[in-house]
């Protein structure tokens, strides 16, 4: 995997210097126009310009390099482009962060640029601040306007909001002096390398990890990647990126370039996220010689982040011109995949799961399995599963409200993995949460992500079972890959529906599970009765918390009373409800479902029932 980001970074550094391969693609959201924000500090006029009237373009990140790197405290956003405005401020002891502490940072740069800017930067410290605060009132011009400038940093951000459009935002801000960018200066770039390479390298004796050779200069801090190889104590770090150990791990300056720009490339260009939820890195290693030029980089990361994003849905002829389309571009060829399902929060990089060395033929196969489980659940009458992206949304996720994040992050990251590496997926694991997204929806638990605060009962009820259903979508799919250990168990269905049967084989059951869907069927016939009065007692006879069984036992015979005082005791639910006890009591003395077992396989049959009953035909 570091193979595959060195041979990526070895490309993009040819012909560059260090800031032109440093920057990085803001975070994007859609439906927001992003602008660019420019501070002017005007000594002549002795006023501040503000400017945000530029819309941004992909690559103003390289124009106004916009660069992350972590560097002191928690500020990892570079001098002189910036998305924070405190950075204008210079708080009392994190003087670091104003972007004024540029000041230190090229003292030692001596050249007559490095001099003549210091004597400007004095001046504009003293014209603009005062002390450590920026004078606000000094902005006097807003997008060529006139303003008559601000008494704090509150009423100016208030005044920031008004004149952004609704749904526009600042990229981030860029600082230029008398109408010049700062970071258009020499000694910008200087800076850069010096933060990047300079003040990391060591001398002595080295053996390179990546050439082999040994050198006289070398790298072994590496604070300024975003993704950390060389912390092996830490989870999320090189324990899952490599194999070896890597407590001394060394890199020459030429390698360490390489792994820096292939980082930038890499986090630039080959990241996707899966519903919002995690996001993706995607590391190409080629075997042998990589095949085509700089020029061409972009265009072919572009297409692999398109082909092999796993979570991606195409249909089948779409898939097949954009395989063929690049297949003559020979770049299909010759290289492994790797997957880093990760977060990257401030400076920390955090790895929840790592994917190595796939061949593309992998995706190829399981999209080809998905397709085949798609047109299989299309014949009857359900509605499939819209990608293997759509998985999150069945894994019951806890969610910060405070934070708004995801906190159970790892646990859809491993069952992509498991997919990804044909590791089978544990059911006992699926059905628990399974059970825990049935109560979240049922009981309006808006700890978990996704789940909205609903008030009316009947919405409740319908977002369970139609959540139930769709579980069932990800057992058929896992079942198809095949990743569910599951052994064929033969039962005597035949006294119910040939349809119940089919759906009973389809998704695996085994005798007490059946016996429990079975039951949860006239359980759905019953609710389905008693709604048009308004509610469904029935309901109540579970306890959601989990049925141990004698409560089931209990209530076969509740179901039997109800279904009579119903007047649904027709043949058809007679033979359902027999073959369910008949099954039930077969298995009573060695039934090894645990009590919320019980209740996901009951709500089950509810569910699927319910479905039938609304849509008043099978699915």
């Amino acid at each position: 995997m570091i193979e595959g980001i060195y041979q990526i970074g070895s490309i993009v550094k040819q012909g560059k210097r260090i800031s032109e391969i440093a920057s990085d693609i803001p975070q994007l959201k859609e439906d927001i126009k992003y602008k660019v924000g420019v501070i002017n500090f005007s000594l002549d006029k002795e006023i501040i310009e503000i400017d945000t009237r530029k819309e941004y373009e992909l690559g103003d990140e390289d124009k106004f390099k916009y660069i992350k790197l972590g560097l002191t405290g928690r500020q990892n956003q570079f001098f002189c482009t910036f998305t924070d405005l405190k950075r204008l401020q210079c708080e009392e002891g994190k003087e670091y962060s104003c972007w004024l502490s540029i000041k230190e940072e090229i003292q030692k740069l001596s050249t007559n640029e490095v001099r003549n800017f210091l004597k400007t930067l004095q001046r504009v410290k003293g014209t603009f601040y005062s002390g450590r605060t920026l004078d606000l009132s000094k902005i006097r011009i807003f997008n060529g306007g006139s303003v008559e400038g601000f008494e704090d940093e509150k009423e100016f951000k208030q005044f920031l909001k008004r004149q952004l459009g609704r749904n526009e935002d600042i990229i981030f801000w860029t600082i230029e002096i008398n109408g010049k960018k700062i970071v258009d200066c020499n000694f910008y770039d200087e800076l850069i390398k010096k933060k990047v390479i300079d003040e990391k390298k060591r001398e002595g004796k080295a053996v390179c990890y990546m050439c082999g050779e040994e050198k006289k200069e070398y790298l072994e801090d590496f604070a300024r990647f975003p993704i950390k190889f060389f912390i092996n104590d830490k989870v999320g770090f090189s324990q899952k990126l490599s194999d070896r150990w890597e407590g001394n791990f060394a890199l020459c300056v030429s390698c360490y370039i390489s792994v820096f720009a292939g980082q930038k490339f890499v986090l630039n260009n080959l990241k996707f996220s899966v519903g919002g939820v995690i996001d993706v890195l995607l590391i190409p290693e080629f075997v042998g010689k990589v095949p085509f030029a700089q020029d061409k980089l972009k265009e072919w990361a572009d297409l692999i982040r398109d082909l092999y994003n796993p979570f991606k849905f195409f249909e089948e002829d779409e898939l097949k011109g954009k395989l063929e389309r690049y297949r003559r571009r020979g770049y299909l060829k010759n290289f492994l995949l790797n997957y880093i399902f990760y977060e990257l929060n401030n400076q920390q990089f955090k790895i929840y799961s790592v994917v190595k060395d796939l061949p593309s033929s992998r995706i190829d196969e399981l999209r080809r399995k998905f397709n085949k489980y798609r047109f299989k659940v299309l014949e009857q009458g359900l509605e499939p599963l819209k990608s293997y992206g759509s998985i999150y949304t069945l894994i019951p996720l806890r969610y910060s409200q405070s934070d708004k994040k995801i906190i159970d992050k790892s646990k859809i990251s491993e069952i992509f993995s498991s997919i990804l590496e044909e590791i089978p997926v544990n059911k006992n694991f699926l059905v628990r949460e399974f059970w825990i997204g049935a109560m979240a929806r049922y009981f309006s638990n808006t700890s978990y992500f996704g789940i909205k605060e609903m008030s009316k009962q009947e919405d409740k009820d319908k977002a369970m079972w139609q959540y139930i259903l769709k579980t069932y979508q990800l057992l058929i799919l896992l079942k198809e890959l095949p990743l569910l250990n599951k052994r064929r168990v033969e039962m005597d269905l035949s006294k119910i529906p040939e349809k119940l049967q089919m759906y009973i084989e389809e998704v695996g059951f085994n005798e007490q599970e059946t016996a429990l869907f079975l039951l949860g069927t006239l359980i759905g016939d019953i609710g389905s009765k008693q709604i048009k009065y308004g509610s469904k007692p029935i309901l109540n006879k579970i306890n959601y918390q989990g049925m141990s069984l004698g409560r089931l036992e209990i209530l076969f015979n509740e179901v039997h009373e109800k279904l009579k005082h119903e007047k649904l005791l027709f043949p058809e639910e007679e033979l359902i409800y027999g073959t369910a006890n008949y099954l039930f009591n077969k298995n009573l003395k060695n039934w090894n479902l645990k009590p919320y077992e019980n209740v996901y396989y009951l709500l089950s049959g509810y569910a699927y029932k319910t479905a039938l009953n609304i849509k008043g035909k099978e699915v």
